[in-house]
């Protein structure tokens, strides 16, 4: 199938489009949050999270997340068409968090307990830990694009068990606000759609 892909050239195109939105990004995301940071935001009223934790679940979220991403890579070996959609759908959810995140100024938690990626710590040691990208949660977020992604199509339904656990134990860590972890399916749902607009699918060949 990526023999036959590589062939196509609206394949190849929308491979470099997605690829190169995604080098932009690495360079526009760190500058969105060293600039929201510091800055003061507001402190929404949740009654979720005056009932949950505070508790330290970072263990748990990263293995179901790392467990969901490994199975839905598995799933996609053989669609070189989804691979290229799932890259943009990832560039607009990006873009659209980064937009999100610059408008709606809000504080963490107050007894927030840091989440701690064991893959970031191998990359970044001793990085400061954000704590005000909250609106919307890009881990729920992407949990919910797996799920669109996932390959064979009954997938879906334990890895959207796993996204409902992984946001609950975001809340429960009180991580986020309820509100950012609501709206990250929402936001996700357009980026889908918005890949689905930039994307075509004969650019993958039917199977033989």
């Amino acid at each position: 199938m990526w023999r036959r892909a590589w062939r196509s050239t609206s394949w190849r195109r929308e491979l470099a489009v997605g690829l190169a939105a995604a080098a932009l990004l690495t360079v526009v995301v760190p500058q969105v949050f060293r600039a929201v940071e510091h800055r003061p935001g507001a402190v929404p009223g949740d009654a979720v999270l005056a009932w949950l934790g505070p508790a330290q679940l970072s263990g748990p979220i990263f293995a179901l997340q790392y467990t969901a991403l490994a199975v839905v890579l598995l799933g996609l070996r053989r669609r070189p068409r989804l691979v290229v959609r799932g890259l943009h759908a990832a560039v607009f959810m990006v873009a659209l968090r980064m937009t999100t995140i610059g408008l709606v100024p809000l504080d963490p938690p107050p007894d927030l307990v840091l989440l701690v990626d064991p893959v970031n710590q191998l990359l970044y040691p001793g990085a400061e830990p954000l704590t005000r990208d909250l609106f919307f949660s890009g881990h729920t977020a992407v949990m919910t694009l797996l799920v669109l992604l996932a390959r064979p199509r009954w997938m879906r339904w334990p890895l959207i068990g796993a996204a409902v656990a992984v946001a609950g134990m975001l809340l429960a860590q009180h991580v986020h606000w309820t509100v950012d972890v609501l709206a990250a399916p929402v936001f996700t749902l357009l980026a889908w759609w918005l890949s689905g607009r930039t994307t075509s699918p004969r650019s993958e060949p039917a199977p033989g």
